[in-house]
């Protein structure tokens, strides 16, 4: 899960969802750099942004750090998963 749905639900969601997912195994959680970014989306019309925009940039990275804090004992890079799977068998 992530980038839109994780602007849209928030944390609260998230943890939630990442802590049930993990008592199954592993999961990935894929957030896009322009999920952070404060460029500014160029819209045809200036007065309608689209709600796939919403918490966009600093509100976002601010909320994903607290995130990441909260499960900062679970994250690893996919190749950490792999080499634990191939490790396993």
């Amino acid at each position: 899960g992530g980038a839109f749905f994780y602007r849209l639900m928030g944390n609260v969601y998230f943890n939630a969802l990442t802590e049930q997912c993990l008592e199954r195994g592993d999961t990935m959680f894929y957030m896009h750099p322009l999920d952070f970014s404060r460029v500014p989306v160029p819209l045809a019309n200036p007065w309608k942004r689209p709600m796939y925009w919403i918490n966009k940039g600093d509100e976002t990275r601010k909320r994903f750090e607290q995130f990441l804090v909260r499960h900062k004992d679970v994250f690893t890079t996919c190749a950490g998963v792999y080499s634990r799977f191939y490790e396993q068998n």
